[in-house]
């Protein structure tokens, strides 16, 4: 048990672990009462870790787990399609990159003893900025100089706001993406 974490505590039976205590490499940094999403940041002190002190430092700086909800909702996800102007339909969810970072994995040599599911999710958005593009351009966007502008010739800015109101430590560390105008 962590020291620092459990000496201020009465009675560690009743302790909620809420925030939950890592001892990990990555620390929670926000995350959804609901149980959808959990954001997590790397820790400055992961050396410390026994991930850092096996493996070395950790890739990503951030990690962001999803919960896509029950298997009807994952059936729903993975057959999404949107229509797409000047380019027909497009499934933006991919359900077969885990078996593929799987099967890449395997055959490195590495042992996977779990669905690739459990591991990497039921899939990933896929990173499609030519149909993003066709998205914007077909809502009005325009694309000037290697800058995005609103329908109304603003230039698209995304505001990233923070509750600084709310005297709780845990609302204070949620962050928000807001953009200036909804896409109507």
């Amino acid at each position: 048990m962590p020291k620092h974490v459990f000496e201020k505590v009465e009675d560690p039976l009743k302790f909620r672990f809420d925030p939950p205590v890592s001892l990990g490499p990555y620390v929670l940094k926000d995350y959804d009462k609901a149980g959808y999403w959990w954001f997590f940041e790397r820790r400055e002190d992961w050396q410390r870790t026994s991930v850092g002190m096996v493996y070395g430092k950790p890739k990503p700086k951030y990690v962001l787990f999803i919960w896509y909800g029950t298997d009807e909702k994952k059936e729903w996800l993975k057959s999404f399609e949107i229509d797409v102007p000047g380019y027909g339909k497009f499934k933006p969810f991919d359900d077969t990159i885990p078996q593929r970072i799987a099967d890449w994995a395997i055959r490195r040599g590495y042992k996977i003893n779990m669905k690739p599911e459990e591991i990497w999710g039921i899939g990933w958005w896929k990173y499609a900025p030519d149909i993003a593009e066709k998205l914007l351009i077909s809502v009005g966007f325009k694309k000037r100089d290697g800058k995005w502008y609103l329908p109304n010739g603003e230039p698209w800015k995304i505001t990233i706001t923070r509750n600084r109101l709310s005297s709780s430590p845990r609302a204070t560390g949620r962050f928000s993406l807001a953009c200036h105008s909804p896409l109507s």
